[in-house]
Formats: C-alpha cells, structure tokens, sequence
C-alpha cells in the first residue's frame, strides 16, 4: 500500500513543478493569466490552478501552452522523470524554505496569489495595492499579516487598471465597479464613457502642444 502513496506524491511534485515553470514562462513572453487561458481556450481561474499545480495539465493542453508559449513540451519537465529529489535541487524554478523570491510563498491554499505574486502579474506596485485596499476598491483574504488574492480579486484589480489609464477618478471608479455593467467599454455607461473620451483628448491636444513648444526652442531629445 505504500508504493502508491509515493507515486501519487511523486506526481503531485511533478504537476507543481509543470506549473511553476508555465508561470515563470508567460511571465517571461508579458502574457496574463486572461490573455494564455484565452489563448489555450480554457477561464483564467483554470490557468491559475495549472500554475499552483491544484489541476493537472492534460498532454493535449500542455502542447497547446506550449505552442503558445513558443517552447519545446520538454521545457516543462525538467529532470521531472529524475524523481522528487532530482527535480527539488535541479529545477530553480521550485520554491524553498526561507527562500525570497516569487514562489517562496506558494505553501498558500491553491486558488490564491500572494500580494506580490499580484504585483508581478500586473505590475501595479505594491503602495497602490494597499492604497486601492485602503480605499475600499479590493478586499483581499487576510492570514495573519498576508493578503492573499482570489481570481476575482485579480480581475477586479485589472479593470481598476485599465479605468485608471482611461484617466477615471477613484470615485468614478468605484461608482462603475458597484453598478451593474453598462454597455460601453468596460462597463461604462455612455455619458462616462464620453466624458473620458474628451477628458483624454483633451490632454492629447496638451500635450502635443507641450512637444511642439519643445521641439520650437531646439529640443531634439525624440531624435536620438
């Protein structure tokens, strides 16, 4: 009765370590969870599991991550057929104790990210992670002094992105995450939809004339 219980750990290990380096390589090529599981045809929670090593990655889906990611099936293995040992002290992908880095914290419960795994993913830093949660905008998990994000919370934090570059307020932005979508982009209704629309070309017309003010008194600095 032994025997399968260290092949089914053996296992376990192997998806954990295929996950890790899926994550390390969509990392590597900028993608997103939404944009790899939209390219491989499965929800970015999916994604998220695959990568924690929580779900198995099928041979089909695997090749398809990796067609996508533009690396050979075997990228994903290592020296996995090696045993636990060989894949724990060969592949520096895998997290350690006491370790820094992106996975030193992946003992969290599958179906979370670390306040820095959010960061890595969508670059906000993580002064305006603890701003937007001070403000009321995300409401992460809290284990003892961690935050630890669900999908959904991931998702939220990326359209509060995207709002913050189409030059929305933080008040603006909350009234569109607690309404009901509307059908503009991103939820917006039509008449905040315009109002960014001229708020945005309003700055534009600025700051192309800020440019040509430069370029008048000799400014070359585009030229280089």
């Amino acid at each position: 009765m032994g025997k399968p219980g260290r092949a089914s750990g053996a296992r376990d290990d192997i998806d954990t370590d295929v996950g890790h380096r899926v994550r390390s390589r969509r990392l590597e090529c900028r993608l997103s969870q939404t944009e790899l599981a939209n390219k491989v045809g499965v929800s970015s929670q999916q994604i998220l599991k695959y990568e924690k090593g929580a779900s198995r990655i099928s041979a089909g889906r695997l090749q398809h991550i990796a067609e996508t990611l533009d690396v050979p099936i075997t990228f994903f293995f290592g020296e996995a057929a090696h045993g636990r040992n060989t894949v724990r002290q060969n592949n520096p992908l895998v997290s350690r104790p006491h370790r820094g880095g992106l996975h030193a914290q992946l003992d969290v419960d599958a179906g979370f990210l670390t306040i820095r795994e959010v960061y890595q993913e969508l670059g906000v830093t993580l002064r305006a992670l603890r701003f937007y949660e001070a403000t009321g905008l995300i409401a992460p998990t809290r284990a003892g002094k961690r935050r630890l994000y669900r999908t959904n919370d991931v998702e939220r934090l990326r359209t509060i992105v995207k709002l913050k570059t189409l030059g929305l307020s933080l008040r603006e932005i909350r009234d569109v995450l607690q309404s009901p979508p509307a059908n503009g982009p991103y939820g917006l209704t039509e008449k905040l939809c315009a109002k960014a629309f001229h708020r945005l070309s309003v700055q534009r017309v600025e700051a192309e004339a800020g440019l040509a003010l430069l370029i008048e008194g000799g400014c070359r600095c585009g030229q280089r």
